[in-house]
């Protein structure tokens, strides 16, 4: 028992010790702030500022100086939280300056705080809301959603839905509201083999002929600039062209070049069905399901499937 004792006086003087360090650090780090900030450096103090809150989260002086950095960078609604806590821990320890502090710049800030409302269409289970990396209970009174001002990205998604996301600018003093809609569900095909190969058969065709119209109007607008009484290219190795001619040809040759690999990947793509569409096996009395998806690059257009088949 006696051991345990003194394992346990060792321990507690040694967390002691380590608390200590800690609001050392933090005071040398605030005094740092301080000349940073006495020297106009103010970018470079508030980093500081903010070193010596995370060194000790308690410290009343600090908390109200990281309040005030994020209250002029207009981080309005960060700005509102920190001197709350200022507020608190002041009233906790009895420092009625510091709370008078906070008390002063909470008054004349708070009405700056936009509020987000947010109404949901379809409510479901295991459903999640994320503002700019921060994650919110789906169920939160969104109407008293109090955030900074300036473009707010809002992303919602529940277990086997698609998730739905959209940025929101904010105006300081200003309220909004956004809907959800009812999240949509993933696009499947059951049956698998023999319904892509479909799929991948029309849908081929239709970039094949999508690929030849971009081919030909690339080759009628670039014989267009030979042709007429004043032509604005003529044709040589490489042929002659005026700025117009040099420009418009340019724009064919472009068109030329996607007419091609849209045709390119529509025949791969109706090859691909016709194996997939005649090599089937008879279809199991099982369902089994696929999701097709686009996919689309910049140099490629076509489809994909994904699954088992």
């Amino acid at each position: 028992m006696r051991s345990l004792w003194v394992v346990a006086f060792v321990a507690a003087l040694s967390a002691q010790a380590y608390a200590e360090d800690d609001h050392a650090l933090a005071d040398k780090l605030f005094e740092e702030a301080q000349a940073l900030k006495q020297a106009g450096k103010t970018a470079d103090a508030c980093k500081k500022y903010e070193e010596a809150l995370a060194a000790n989260k308690n410290a009343v002086g600090t908390v109200l100086n990281v309040a005030k950095c994020n209250e002029d960078a207009g981080k309005i609604a960060t700005a509102v939280k920190l001197y709350e806590q200022a507020r608190d821990l002041a009233r906790e320890n009895k420092l009625d300056e510091h709370r008078a502090a906070a008390e002063k710049r909470l008054g004349e800030i708070q009405g700056r705080v936009p509020h987000l409302a947010i109404a949901y269409t379809e409510r479901l289970d295991g459903m999640k809301l994320v503002i700019d990396d921060v994650v919110y209970p789906s169920d939160i009174n969104a109407s008293a959603l109090p955030l900074d001002p300036g473009s707010r990205h809002l992303v919602v998604t529940a277990p086997g839905r698609l998730p739905y996301s959209t940025d929101v600018v904010l105006v300081e003093g200003k309220d909004k509201s956004v809907t959800v809609p009812a999240l949509g569900k993933p696009v499947t095909v059951k049956k698998a083999r023999r319904t892509v190969g479909k799929i991948l058969t029309f849908s081929g065709a239709g970039l094949a002929v999508t690929g030849l119209v971009l081919g030909y109007l690339a080759n009628d607008k670039y014989e267009d600039q030979f042709r007429g009484g004043l032509p604005d290219c003529m044709k040589g190795d490489p042929p002659l062209c005026n700025a117009k001619g040099n420009g418009e040809t340019k724009t064919a040759l472009f068109m030329g070049n996607v007419g091609t690999v849209v045709g390119i990947t529509g025949v791969v793509a109706m090859g691909v069905g016709v194996f997939l569409w005649l090599t089937a096996p008879a279809e199991p009395t099982e369902e089994r399901q696929l999701a097709v998806v686009p996919a689309v690059t910049n140099d490629s257009a076509g489809i994909a499937a994904v699954g088992r088949f």
